[in-house]
């Protein structure tokens, strides 16, 4: 009785593998786009790291390969495509990496998620499962590397609309961009760190998400 959904499940593993080694092709020179194949493709709005703030404890206790272990066992096929990936902790403070993305590193021939550990210590192990789901499909889409776009901001905001209209919405966190869905209003301390301009613009793209369909693809929106 499970044939055809085991058979399903593993022609989607033969596709993604395929892809991987197209994607390594790409790292090496054959058929790369014009966009900078080192730029992370991030998750979240531009004040999402602002909505969820972990304590320093929170911090401290927070084990990144403890998550990828759950993973494994909970969502073999993604665990798949995230074991591949090179761990890169952000040390900028959230300037290079607020919350969590993945990129092409043509430098060292790579694909590497790039974490924050502040932003992912905020978040329930539910949440994560859904980030870390997230962050493979951009693979799997090649929102990286063949189908990356300029400008990229806009580009990573219209591959985030696409891949979480694919995710339950009680595995994704408040902040990102969901089809249909306003933001979450800006709290009072995140408002004493933006100057009017950036708020307006918030609000703005706020509206007009909250008017958007949903489950359609990177280029539609």
């Amino acid at each position: 009785m499970n044939g055809p959904v085991v058979q399903k499940e593993y022609s989607w593993v033969i596709i993604f593998h395929v892809k991987r080694w197209a994607l390594y092709d790409d790292l090496h020179g054959k058929g790369m786009s014009k966009t900078d194949k080192s730029k992370a493709t991030v998750g979240g709005s531009e004040v999402s790291q602002s909505l969820n703030v972990a304590t320093e404890e929170q911090m401290k206790a927070f084990n990144l390969e403890n998550h990828l272990i759950q993973f494994m066992f909970s969502e073999p096929f993604y665990a798949n495509i995230l074991r591949h990936l090179t761990k890169v902790e952000d040390t900028t403070g959230g300037k290079f990496c607020p919350t969590v993305g993945v990129r092409a590193n043509p430098e060292r021939l790579s694909f590497e998620m790039v974490w924050n550990r502040e932003w992912l210590a905020s978040h329930s192990n539910n949440i994560i499962k859904g980030l870390f789901i997230h962050e493979c499909l951009h693979l799997v889409f090649e929102h990286t590397t063949k189908r990356a776009m300029e400008p990229h901001q806009v580009h990573n905001w219209a591959a985030d609309l696409a891949i979480n209209s694919m995710i339950p919405r009680d595995m994704l966190p408040d902040g990102g961009f969901i089809a249909g869905e306003a933001f979450k209003p800006i709290s009072q301390a995140a408002r004493q760190k933006m100057d009017p301009e950036r708020i307006a613009r918030y609000e703005r793209l706020s509206q007009f998400v909250s008017q958007l369909p949903s489950h359609k693809s990177t280029e539609w929106y």
